[in-house]
């Protein structure tokens, strides 16, 4: 049982470890706006590198190392992957 229990603490340990030692990432995924007017967001990584996303549903991908990476993204995917954010948006303002 020691055996047992040993080496489950030692795979659960390695794993907690590879978990932590995972780079951060994170995504910036442009939105297109209720109106269809234009808008943009510069991602900027922590070496000063900086991207402008632009265009509807482009995703920049930025690492604790390097620049961003922009993308165009999938829509669908997008909602799907995203869906429970989607549904919490409050309606449209009436016009």
């Amino acid at each position: 049982m020691r055996r047992v229990l040993s080496s489950v603490l030692a795979v659960l340990s390695a794993g907690l470890v590879a978990a932590c030692s995972a780079p951060p990432v994170t995504r910036v995924v442009l939105l297109p706006q209720a109106d269809g007017s234009p808008s943009a967001v510069v991602v900027r990584s922590n070496n000063d590198s900086e991207e402008t996303l632009s265009k509807p549903y482009q995703r920049a991908t930025a690492r604790a190392r390097g620049g961003p990476v922009v993308e165009q993204a999938d829509p669908a995917r997008v909602q799907a992957e995203y869906k429970l954010l989607f549904e919490m948006l409050p309606p449209p303002a009436p016009r």
